[in-house]
């Protein structure tokens, strides 16, 4: 008896080792969450500098009201250029979709959302540090 309950076992562990589902060979899921992941940190950096922007606008609105500055031009173009990187902003998240289908098109389509999201990113941090240096300069 003992041997017969050996050999259950050993041809149980056998079945059951068998049918263990094998791990996933399309890595395409995989690249589409981290490519997910690095669109949102990048989507979520740039909204935390939104209010910041925001905040700038007002500012640089104070100035060019002032008839006597002198360089109301360039404070206004900075403004422009702000208030156009939050209207990218606005518009991209309008725009977005969330890929359904788990393909190479996926995989393109994030990489384009990331590359607009990156230039968002940067022009609105550029005109941020121009208009921070504009207000710190008193003009």
């Amino acid at each position: 008896m003992n041997y017969f309950q050996i050999i259950l076992f050993i041809l149980y562990c056998s079945v059951v080792l068998s049918c263990r589902s094998k791990p996933e060979t399309n890595p395409i899921p995989a690249q589409l969450a981290a490519l997910n992941d690095q669109l949102m940190a990048l989507h979520d950096s740039t909204m935390v500098k939104h209010g910041e922007a925001l905040s700038l606008i007002d500012k640089l609105k104070i100035i060019t009201n002032n008839p006597g500055n002198q360089n109301i031009t360039m404070v206004d173009s900075i403004r422009t250029e702000l208030d156009q990187s939050n209207e990218s902003m606005m518009d991209w998240m309008a725009n977005y979709e969330d890929p359904i289908e788990k393909d190479s098109a996926a995989i393109n389509y994030l990489h384009t959302q990331i590359d607009i999201m990156h230039k968002i990113s940067v022009h609105q941090l550029q005109n941020i540090a121009l208009a921070k240096k504009i207000l710190q300069n008193g003009n």
